[in-house]
């Protein structure tokens, strides 16, 4: 039982695959306790209107800013049963055997969550879909398509730290082989040296790119094709807020530890069952998730051929 916190320790180091809908949104983390159904409010940048004063007074207008109330609807929870410590004396082992497991079980869920809250009822840009063919790529043109109606809502589209593009496996992996976005004759021989080494198209057009498993077939339509959702957007596109969760009475646990995880509290907490006679480890995350800036995304529909 002593390993479970060193074992947490280390599993941050290594739990996380792809998941780039949770690194492309922005995360907000109340310094105060949360709990179950709390709503925090979350500030959103204030928008200043400029205008020509020409020889007249200037304008002075009192400082205030839009608050998104985002609602600690979700508590994202996995739990496992040890039967006997004595079998996992060491910290790698717990960590190996269960704590990665149950971390990136966690992490997928939160991204399922933000997933779903990527509809057409959330936000206002129109949908680019590809042109389908024999690509199943969303192509350079459609990409263009997409950041020009962002930029035209005025979504600042060359702000490298904040802008991504998030697609499903599927169609990262095709974009891969496609010559338009990887070929020496598009990115330069040094870029395309890089891509074909890593596997992956890391920045284009002031824009990370990215896949997610979360962004799975939105609509299916004949047998020889199905529709994949992906998205185009700047960071307060999304908000994923969370708290940290109260500590558990002493009386209730036999130790717990609060992480910071992906960049969200966690809460890894162990106590004893003598219904089951064992040790029951659970981890969970308090959090809610919802659009914050409505032109800030755009849907893009990309066509796969299986």
């Amino acid at each position: 039982m002593p390993t479970l916190v060193s074992a947490a320790s280390d599993a941050q180091k290594v739990f996380l695959g792809s998941t780039g809908l949770l690194n492309a949104v922005y995360t907000a983390v109340d310094p105060i306790e949360g709990y179950p159904y709390k709503t925090l409010n979350i500030p959103i940048p204030a928008r200043a209107v400029a205008t020509n004063v020409a020889a007249g007074d200037f304008n002075f207008n009192d400082l205030s800013d839009t608050n998104q109330p985002v609602t600690l609807d979700t508590n994202i929870e996995t739990g496992f049963v040890i039967r006997s410590f004595e079998q996992w004396t060491s910290p790698d082992l717990l960590r190996t055997v269960f704590l990665d497991a149950a971390v990136k079980s966690c992490i997928r869920k939160v991204d399922d969550t933000i997933a779903a809250v990527i509809t057409t009822g959330n936000f206002t840009n129109a949908t680019v879909a590809n042109t389908g063919g024999t690509t199943n790529v969303f192509s350079v043109a459609n990409f263009l398509t997409a950041r020009t109606a962002l930029a035209n809502a005025g979504v600042p589209v060359d702000d490298l730290a904040n802008m991504s593009f998030v697609q499903p496996e599927t169609a990262y992996q095709a974009m891969l082989g496609d010559t338009a976005w990887t070929a020496a004759t598009s990115v330069g021989s040094a870029l395309a040296g890089n891509i074909r080494e890593s596997g992956s198209i890391p920045i284009a057009f002031s824009t990370h790119l990215s896949a997610d498993l979360s962004l799975g077939t939105l609509t299916t339509g004949s047998a020889s094709a199905h529709i994949y959702t992906g998205a185009l957007l700047h960071r307060y596109a999304i908000v994923v807020a969370s708290a940290k969760m109260p500590a558990p009475r002493p009386s209730e646990v036999v130790d717990f530890v609060d992480m910071i995880i992906a960049g969200l509290p966690f809460r890894i907490m162990v106590s004893y069952s003598h219904t089951k006679a064992a040790w029951l480890v659970s981890v969970n995350c308090g959090l809610g998730v919802a659009p914050m800036r409505p032109e800030a995304l755009n849907i893009c529909l990309i066509k796969q051929t299986p």
